[in-house]
């Protein structure tokens, strides 16, 4: 991107109007304020982000400096101005966590300008700088200076903080992550504040984690027509609510999971209703009967003195029950995002080894795909025993477990609403 690209970019974004510009800089106008951006530092700064840093998703680094994009719980408030940089002097390391740097500010602009999807509008904020100035009335005589554009910038990109850490001497990115996620802990265990570094700048910019993946207008919803199972809509808000893509992968699991023993014993009833129904078949003969047995004992196990069935077989099951239209399933994943659908055909889950999902070929074969692929997901989600070799890392895979996330939502909405009733 060169310098005069993403000027325009940012004129264009935020809505700027020109009011001078020479050789050095470009004054904008903005309501009651005059943003003043510096084309030699732009130009300087895209420079070193090509030239000095090495740029991998939500993070910049060198050998002697690391910042990575971080979320922070809505939950909880800290303020910024408290939270003083750390230094190491053993170390040589210093540690800030809040307002981004102004190459980051530029690095986000440039990921968000190429990328593909669309952004929401919580990410762009251009009125939030008015507002929080508005509510400094001890600059009294704002009017009087020009803004810097970053300034305006950093207030007006929503959620945009980072961790900063400098280094004295050259230490590898793994060392300096290593350093980050200490520092980390350090601000959790001391404030109990929930902080953690976001990975993909899909993450940042997903419309599941902050909006709903529809646009409907509050002017279009009608009263309910339909009457939902209670638990059901519970583990659905859950779901929904969660600022964890790992706890909002297993509400919606757990939905599919509430029908798992009943339509796991409704096909086995199925099946030794069949063997006894056969033509041939006679209560008398020794082979029939263990033939019934072995249908039993087949799909069954005993477990701490229970009947268990097989996870996955009902996870089978309940999917070919429920899920009735495929292809809506396929058009509604297309419409989140385009040809979303073919993401699932050509990968599989890296964490989990979840299989490939090919929505073009006959209901038999799509349903055991997918089956295995939410259930080894929900299994490496579940189980994180040192040695398992499938298993998922919280944050490190969240980028290969938000397009799951929509598969999981728009699946158990199917299900939810298949079993309801009419009001």
């Amino acid at each position: 991107m060169t310098p005069i690209q993403l000027i325009e970019y940012i004129k264009k974004t935020f809505r700027l109007e020109i009011e001078s510009q020479d050789d050095n800089s470009i004054i904008f106008n903005y309501y009651e304020y005059k943003l003043e951006l510096d084309t030699n530092e732009i130009a300087r700064l895209l420079s070193e982000l090509q030239d000095s840093y090495y740029q991998e998703e939500t993070e910049l680094y060198n050998d002697q400096y690391y910042e990575v994009l971080i979320f922070e719980s809505s939950r909880q408030y800290i303020r910024k101005d408290k939270l003083n940089t750390l230094t190491d002097q053993v170390n040589g390391l210093t540690y800030s966590q809040g307002e981004p740097s102004n190459l980051f500010v530029l690095y986000t602009l440039m990921k968000i300008f190429t990328s593909s999807n669309a952004v929401p509008r919580r990410v762009f904020d251009v009125l939030r700088y008015r507002r929080l100035r508005s509510m400094r009335p001890y600059e009294g005589q704002q009017e009087l200076f020009n803004v810097p554009i970053f300034e305006f910038l950093k207030n007006s990109l929503r959620y945009l903080n980072t961790i900063i850490l400098t280094s004295t001497k050259s230490i590898n990115k793994t060392i300096f992550e290593n350093y980050t996620y200490s520092y980390i802990f350090s601000l959790s265990y001391n404030l109990s504040y929930t902080i953690y570094p976001v990975k993909t700048f899909d993450e940042f910019l997903s419309p599941l984690r902050v909006e709903s993946i529809r646009r409907n207008g509050v002017d279009s919803i009608e009263p309910p027509k339909r009457s939902y199972i209670n638990d059901l809509v519970l583990h659905y808000q859950k779901a929904l609510s969660s600022e964890s893509l790992d706890n909002q992968f297993l509400s919606f699991y757990h939905i599919i999971e509430h029908f798992f023993e009943k339509i796991y014993h409704e096909d086995l009833q199925l099946k030794v209703r069949n063997e006894l129904t056969k033509p041939g078949f006679s209560y008398k003969k020794k082979s029939d009967i263990e033939s019934i047995i072995k249908v039993i004992q087949n799909r069954t196990k005993i477990q701490r003195e229970e009947f268990q069935v097989n996870e996955l077989e009902a996870l089978e099951l309940t999917l070919k029950k429920y899920i009735i239209d495929i292809d809506e399933i396929k058009s509604e994943l297309n419409e989140i995002q385009g040809n979303l659908s073919d993401y699932y055909k050509v990968n599989e889950v890296p964490f989990s080894r979840g299989n490939q999902v090919n929505f073009d070929l006959s209901p038999d074969e799509i349903f055991k795909a997918l089956s295995k692929r939410i259930y080894y997901t929900r299994n490496a989600i579940v189980h994180s025993k040192e040695t398992d070799k499938k298993k998922y890392t919280p944050f490190k895979d969240d980028k290969y477990l938000l397009p799951e996330i929509y598969l999981m939502r728009l699946l158990t909405e199917r299900i939810i609403i298949d079993n309801s009733k009419e009001i």
